[in-house]
């Protein structure tokens, strides 16, 4: 998220993330860093904004480490409230997509060994793989065949795999998140 001001600020700045505090319709967003650049302010939230949202951004001014313009001038604390305008896209891949999986060495000698495929890992090309940091918009769809029918609620997979997308962003400390639509219900797939 990023705060833009009408003059720079001292780049010196060692704003503490905790000198804000964010809500997204209306729930809570941890802020892990404030970084100073030129006029703008770049807050890293736990978890991204999606288009339409309604943010609330508020700055406590704290004693130490306050955000300051050239002239050392302090700025007050405030408490704002915007609509994301971000659209935001949800892709959903296709067989065809680039960043469908390929397989590694040690997969390929696997599958020779065992005479049929077992798994890949991969991308195909850099264009087909993720961002190392930023905001990823992600689609999940439970799907199952006619000869493996699902056997658990989807609304639970579905929940299950929505609540271990916040691990991207405690393992890249808060450079890289990921965030989820849900696609009610099992979609057959054909065999």
């Amino acid at each position: 998220m990023t705060l833009t001001f009408d003059e720079d600020l001292l780049p010196t700045a060692a704003t503490a993330a905790t000198a804000f505090s964010v809500t997204v319709a209306n729930t809570g967003r941890a802020v892990t860093a404030a970084v100073v650049k030129g006029k703008s302010v770049l807050l890293t939230l736990t978890r991204g904004v999606a288009a339409g949202d309604v943010v609330r951004v508020a700055y406590a001014g704290p004693a130490a480490g306050p955000l300051a313009d050239a002239a050392g001038n302090k700025v007050a604390a405030f408490e704002l409230a915007a609509a994301n305008a971000t659209p935001t896209a949800l892709v959903v891949p296709t067989a065809s997509s680039p960043c469908m999986l390929a397989q590694n060495a040690s997969a390929a000698q696997y599958e020779a060994s065992q005479g049929y495929p077992f798994l890949n890992e991969g991308p195909l090309s850099a264009s087909g793989s993720l961002p190392t940091g930023g905001h990823v918009n992600a689609v999940v769809i439970a799907v199952d065949f006619p000869d493996a029918p699902a056997t658990q609620d989807a609304a639970q997979l579905s929940a299950a795999t929505v609540s271990a997308l916040g691990r991207f962003a405690e393992h890249s400390y808060g450079r890289f998140t990921v965030s989820a639509e849900v696609v009610p219900s099992w979609r057959r797939m054909p065999q």
